[in-house]
């Protein structure tokens, strides 16, 4: 192989000559480049997976934290501590319905818990877990 003169004389000033063995060094590094680059540059960790589709999660929301109640479709954080202080303040809810005396928490939200959430555990589940699948 036969460089040219312009190629050998901008090697020899910045006194650097790349050999093969530099090539496949250089060839061996990249993945290793990359994989730090992807992990660098990959969104970050969310609190929670997203939950897929047809799994419909039952919340108990007399024993419910705030992570668990934010499981439910339309309750954020604030919300979920808002029903919180007010199980704590007047008690347990029975129903769904209940659900409404939360301000910020109208018939339409209501409706959309209807069937994700149950109140308290009946003698048929032991259960001690604040989310559990639905059935379906």
């Amino acid at each position: 192989m036969t460089d040219s003169s312009a190629d050998t004389d901008a090697r020899a000033a910045h006194g650097a000559r790349l050999t093969s063995r530099d090539a496949a060094g250089l060839c061996g590094l990249l993945p290793l480049l990359l994989g730090l680059f992807w992990l660098a540059m990959r969104p970050t960790a969310q609190p929670f997976p997203p939950i897929p589709d047809d799994v419909r999660l039952r919340v108990d929301v007399n024993s419910a934290g705030i992570p668990e109640l934010m499981l439910l479709e339309g309750i954020g954080e604030k919300t979920a501590q808002k029903i919180i202080d007010d199980r704590d303040a007047r008690g347990p809810f029975r129903t769904p319905g209940d659900l409404a005396r939360v301000s910020g928490i109208g018939p339409k939200t209501v409706e959309n818990l209807t069937g994700r959430v149950r109140f308290g555990i009946s003698d048929s589940d032991t259960s001690d877990v604040a989310a559990t699948p639905a059935a379906r």
